[in-house]
């Protein structure tokens, strides 16, 4: 599975960080690892403005770094084109001083994962699990994700003997891996033509049919919808979202929800 072992942040007005720096953060984490350079566990490059000092902090394998980037979202009228051109340079000039300093990062090989992002006009995918039919090992199933601006779309693929049968989209969530675990990250297959997808957190189950390539879902939950499972989606009403929260919430244990809604007068 790949892991998310950079992020970009800001503390600053208009800054490059945050919700809409997600696919970037997973498309460089994924090349940095493929490239061989992962030798830091985890790399936050936080962009400050001139009241704030620049630098680098290590703590064991993770690395925290402050970068003067002066070029800002464009404010207006938005420019998602150039934006995300800024956070891959600020991205870049941080892990070039990061080289620089400890001479453990290849400079030609992050200019050349600059390259590749820029010329491939940041369009990626990347496998996250690969699910093997127990009962046929030909049959496999690929949970791939499709890294966007606004949100992540998984598909899982289905292949026998190396051939692709079907391609079929199961989730469409918001930008960052941290309820992957929760809600995509088991597959299980009940026979050759029957795989379903799960997370830890058992609220739903996305039922593949692989003879039909269908996709079917499952709420395990006592609630209209999973709760969890339809919060965390990209792409929904503020009025959905906020019923999804709602029913999170409530399906808390009563000490977790106290404090979760505690609001001091």
């Amino acid at each position: 599975m790949i892991h998310e072992i950079l992020r970009l942040e800001s503390v600053i007005p208009n800054g490059l960080g945050g919700y809409e720096a997600g696919f970037i953060n997973l498309i460089y984490s994924n090349l940095l690892q493929d490239s061989a350079l992962n030798m830091y566990k985890f790399i936050l490059i936080n962009q400050i403005d001139e009241e704030l000092i620049e630098g680098i902090h290590k703590d064991g394998k993770k690395v925290y770094i402050n970068i003067r980037y002066t070029g800002l979202k464009t404010s207006g009228l938005k420019n998602a084109d150039v934006e995300n051109q800024m956070r891959i340079d600020c991205i870049h000039q941080a892990l070039v001083r990061l080289a620089n300093l400890e001479r453990k990062l290849d400079i030609v090989k992050l200019q050349a994962i600059k390259a590749k992002i820029l010329k491939q006009n940041f369009v990626f995918q990347f496998i996250c699990k690969t699910f093997i039919c127990v009962k046929d090992k030909t049959i496999s199933a690929k949970l791939i994700v499709y890294p966007q601006m606004h949100k992540f779309d998984y598909y899982v693929s289905i292949e026998d003997k190396g051939i692709e049968k079907c391609r079929l989209k199961i989730y469409t969530g918001l930008t960052g891996l941290y309820y992957f675990d929760a809600i995509l990250s088991s597959g299980k297959w009940q026979h050759i033509n029957k795989l379903i997808i799960s997370g830890k957190r058992k609220e739903a189950e996305i039922i593949v049919a692989v003879d039909k390539c269908e996709v079917t879902f499952r709420n395990l939950t006592k609630y209209d919808n999973p709760p969890y499972f339809e919060m965390m989606k990209a792409e929904k009403s503020a009025i959905d979202r906020e019923k999804a929260y709602q029913d999170w919430l409530h399906s808390l244990p009563p000490s977790q929800r106290a404090f979760l809604s505690y609001a001091p007068s």
